[in-house]
């Protein structure tokens, strides 16, 4: 019913359902940056001008959620143009559960109409964050609009796009100690003209924090490749965070897609300015005015090296000494596993030995290596059950997902070779699974939960593989699942990317 009133809220504007959004996972990367940047205040105001349907400020809503803060606490502010995504918005918040009296809208041009004000003092309202996703190079008519107070300081977007006019918009209403975050066309970073006056001004007064570029064919209705700009009106650091996450994702159907790895990724990196090879870099003011005050995110973060084949090897076999040394963090953990695996040709190139398999599964190395994994989560199984099971009338979904999360990166990081963010991408794909099971047990009040006294008299389930969720028939059985289940998921072998992997056995 939901989607449907929706389709027809977008028919009645002469628009696709789909153009209304922005994708979850770009909200949530937005959203995460803004929820951490607020995670210490009372109360929240959030502003989204060019509003759509709603979806982002919803979104910041859960990530704030996330950070043990009640959504009563956040008041919204939504503007937009089009009358029927107006009605949209409105009716998104509310069927979301918000307080009618924490939203306050605006059916308007947002260049061309100021809001939101403050009626008793007849000033702009000034709020906590705002976030937007306006639409790309838009025309518009800048006449007249030099002494407003929202460009004054800057300057004014050209005529064919209107994209600084929005961000110079966004930036006007935020509070001194508020956070910005946008997302504008890749061309915002490197334009010249009125533009690149604008960026040279706001890199003077050192307000912009972070550039994000995003993958390419992410949004609907456009393949361009597009970015999050991150401002502040007061920083303390000095230079811009470059970060580089155009190239995380996954393709489904014809849409790219961040995965929630990615996201988690170019938050943390965000979160601690941390510079990655490859991936981020913090740079200077200095070396931005040397480059022109261009922005190009490629300026100032090398690629990645393309693949590149190697001729000889495809004749004659045999793996290039290149491949081998990639793989050098292997052998460094598993001393003498290189010398057991391989033969080297006397033309340089390396062969796999026939009993590769056995060797991999009998090295004494990897095999303390995976008991140590296993032993670093020992101590998971009833910190699940604190978080899921005891605390469950206490904590939100939100919050219980937060700290579980916490704890798995925590752990992973620890331990070598692990990729700690595919860690946490397994436990999120199954996330939704273990809510449902929780909702489930939630139902069943009283019994004893991991407990064993329910389970006598009957064959142990623990180990069989073939045990569905059809065949749970106590509170207790269902409990166990549900932590055998996490359990599994974060100590098997899917997890674990060890060179057997790497080299396609």
């Amino acid at each position: 019913m939901y989607e449907y009133l929706i389709g027809q809220f977008a028919s009645s504007a002469g628009k696709k359902a789909g153009e209304f959004y922005t994708p979850h996972e770009v909200s949530e990367l937005m959203a995460e940056i803004v929820a951490y940047s607020l995670k210490d205040r009372e109360r929240i105001s959030v502003y989204d001008p060019t509003s759509g349907s709603g979806s982002l400020l919803i979104t910041i809503g859960k990530a704030i959620e996330k950070q043990g803060k009640s959504t009563d606490s956040i008041r919204y502010f939504a503007q937009e143009i089009i009358e029927a995504t107006y009605n949209l918005t409105r009716m998104n918040l509310v069927m979301r559960g918000i307080i009618r009296d924490n939203i306050s809208t605006s059916n308007n041009d947002t260049l061309r109409t100021d809001w939101p004000r403050n009626t008793l003092k007849d000033e702009p309202l000034l709020v906590d964050a705002v976030v937007s996703n306006p639409p790309y190079s838009l025309k518009w008519n800048p006449d007249g609009m030099a002494v407003d107070p929202r460009f004054q300081n800057y300057g004014l977007a050209p005529k064919s796009a209107a994209d600084f006019a929005f961000l110079l918009h966004d930036l006007y209403h935020l509070k001194y100690d508020g956070i910005l975050t946008i997302v504008l066309p890749h061309g915002v970073l490197f334009r010249g003209g009125e533009e690149e006056r604008i960026r040279k001004q706001l890199l003077k007064l050192n307000q912009i924090d972070a550039v994000i570029g995003l993958p390419p064919n992410i949004f609907f209705g456009t393949g361009i490749s597009t970015v999050i700009m991150v401002l502040k009106k007061s920083r303390e650091q000095k230079d811009v965070l470059f970060i580089d996450a155009s190239k995380g994702f996954e393709k489904v159907t014809a849409k790219n897609k961040l995965r929630a790895r990615d996201i988690r990724k170019a938050v943390e990196v965000w979160k601690d300015r941390k510079e990655l090879e490859g991936f981020s870099r913090r740079v200077s003011f200095e070396e931005i005015e040397n480059n022109g005050f261009n922005l190009n995110i490629p300026r100032y973060i090398a690629s990645s090296e393309e693949e590149r084949s190697d001729l000889y090897s495809l004749i004659y076999s045999g793996i290039p000494k290149e491949e081998i040394d990639a793989l050098q963090p292997f052998w460094n953990v598993f001393e003498g596993l290189k010398e057991k695996l391989f033969d080297q040709r006397k033309d340089g190139y390396f062969v796999l030995k026939e009993n590769a398999q056995e060797i991999l599964e009998n090295f004494s190395a990897i095999i303390e290596f995976k008991k140590k994994v296993h032993e670093s989560f020992e101590a998971f199984f009833p910190f699940l059950k604190q978080k899921l099971i005891a605390e469950r009338q206490k904590i939100s979904q939100s919050l219980a997902f937060e700290s579980i999360a916490s704890e798995i990166l925590g752990q992973a990081e620890k331990l070598p070779l692990i990729d700690k963010y595919e860690a946490f991408e397994l436990f999120s794909q199954h996330w939704t699974e273990i809510t449902n099971d929780m909702e489930a047990l939630s139902s069943q009040e009283g019994s004893e939960v991991f407990g064993e006294e329910q389970r006598q008299g009957k064959p142990d389930e623990r180990n069989n593989p073939e045990l569905g969720k059809e065949e749970i028939t106590s509170y207790g059985e269902a409990s166990f699942q549900l932590g055998a289940f996490v359990r599994e998921a974060l100590q098997n072998a899917r997890f674990f990317p060890l060179a057997l992997r790497s080299l396609n056995f």
